[in-house]
């Protein structure tokens, strides 16, 4: 009976200590601007990123993307992007995972994709994979 309770006591705690230990930490992060008033985020990470959790805000419009258990190691968490629509990205990090806010002069659809170690965020038209949802 002790051996039940130590093999499910050590089962709860590796099912617990997993998530800190796959964590990704966010290395890098770029923009590429793309044909027809588009732009690429590219995010870069020490390992494979999770799958984004985004939502979208129109007033002011804004794209957020959640990327649980990642932990930003970037100097600046303030960018930039400066290219037609897509006007700022700010990286928070918060508890269990990071934030990436891309400020908009309007709201526009996006679209995300994994490549390696890296994910990718395209806004614009022609981008529209992944449907604003307005929060």
């Amino acid at each position: 009976m002790n051996r039940i309770f130590s093999t499910l006591g050590f089962s709860l705690w590796i099912a617990l200590v997993s998530p800190m230990v796959m964590a990704a930490n966010l290395k890098a992060l770029d923009v590429a601007a793309l044909p027809g008033d588009r732009v690429e985020v590219k995010l870069s990470f020490d390992g494979p990123p999770p799958q984004p959790k985004g939502y979208t805000t129109e007033s002011p419009a804004r794209i957020a993307l959640d990327l649980p258990g990642v932990a930003s190691q970037l100097a600046n968490r303030n960018l930039d992007l400066g290219s037609g629509n897509a006007r700022t990205a700010t990286v928070a990090e918060a508890k269990d995972r990071t934030r990436l806010i891309v400020s908009l002069t309007q709201l526009a659809p996006y679209s995300t994709r994994v490549e390696g170690n890296n994910l990718f965020v395209v806004v614009g038209q022609g981008a529209s994979a992944t449907a604003p949802r307005p929060a």
